[in-house]
């Protein structure tokens, strides 16, 4: 979603920046409660889960601007490196 790698510790900040893209995409992920599961459940649990709501989901990626905010950095930064794979 935001077209460059991200690092273990930017993934807190990077779920609350992608949220409201994926909502405005897929609006009924907006109230889902997850079911609970542990190690006896789980397989259940992802079948369950699969067949109410896919496979997977097709997603946009965030506008460019907010993508730099991930790492404060500037437009001109996610700009020279959309797309380039970095090292975590």
């Amino acid at each position: 979603m935001f077209g460059f790698d991200i690092y273990t510790h930017e993934i807190p900040t990077a779920l609350i920046l992608v949220k409201p893209y994926i909502i405005a995409q897929y609006p009924s992920l907006d109230n889902l409660e997850l079911p609970k599961f542990d190690t006896n459940n789980y397989n259940e649990t992802v079948i369950t889960l699969h067949k109410q709501y896919g496979n997977e989901f097709f997603l946009d990626p965030i506008p460019k601007v907010d993508a730099a905010k991930i790492r404060n950095e500037s437009l001109e930064w996610v700009e020279n490196n959309i797309g380039k794979h970095q090292s975590n």
